[in-house]
């Protein structure tokens, strides 16, 4: 199961930049004699959790978008992502780029269906 804080979200949705960070990072100097001198260090969250609905074949349905558009409305919150059989401590990540952008999928009069991404981050 996917979800993200109360919201259940479909199991199609993806997690596109999983495996494009590393929990580690590194520092080099060189000293005025020469001597190279690395540090590293394990990173604690600020990992970058990307979900895309791709139109294709994931829809969110209204209420979907409404309960996700409250949660990144709330300055510093922190929610339970669950992917993956996993589970991370999250925000919205308002970096410069939307937290949330979705689009109207015009498939049915009857029924309002929204394709988008979510931008989150591990805290």
């Amino acid at each position: 199961m996917k979800r993200l804080g109360s919201v259940t979200l479909p199991e199609s949705i993806r997690w596109t930049n999983q495996y494009a960070w590393s929990p580690v990072t590194h520092t080099t100097t060189r000293t005025l004699a020469g001597y190279h001198h690395t540090w590293v260090s394990v990173l604690r969250g600020g990992q970058p959790i990307d979900l895309e609905a791709e139109p294709s074949k994931t829809w969110l349905s209204k209420a979907h978008v409404d309960a996700i558009m409250d949660m990144a409305s709330q300055p510093g919150a922190v929610f339970d992502l669950e992917i993956d059989g996993k589970t991370y401590p999250v925000m919205f990540r308002h970096d410069g780029s939307y937290a949330t952008a979705f689009s109207k999928i015009h498939h049915h009069k009857t029924c309002e269906l929204y394709t988008g991404s979510i931008k989150l981050v591990t805290v």
